[in-house]
């Protein structure tokens, strides 16, 4: 029988700039929909509400845009969605 209540889900872990430690689960159906439009971003605040977002999946500490937009130059924010999104995907073509 598969028990959802007992399976163990994979988390992305990250170390921000501030040494906290963010545990962030696979993105629910509206947070994957957000990653999907980020293809067609052409502001670079719609970069850091995503970040911000996906950062605040985290159950333990939750952080404002501008903090995030304070935190993350630019290089390093595509470089965490990109390695997020790489995380996403080898979880979904994971067969185990």
């Amino acid at each position: 029988m598969l028990d959802f209540t007992t399976r163990k889900k994979k988390k992305y872990m990250v170390k921000l700039h501030d040494s906290f430690v963010a545990i962030l689960p696979m993105p629910d159906k509206e947070m994957f929909d957000k990653m999907v439009a980020a293809q067609d971003m052409e502001n670079v605040n719609d970069v850091y509400e995503l970040l911000t977002a996906i950062i605040n999946q985290n159950k333990k500490k939750k952080y404002s845009f501008q903090k995030i937009s304070a935190m993350f130059d630019f290089e390093d924010a595509v470089e965490l969605l990109k390695d997020y999104l790489e995380f996403v995907k080898g979880v979904v073509s994971d067969p185990n």
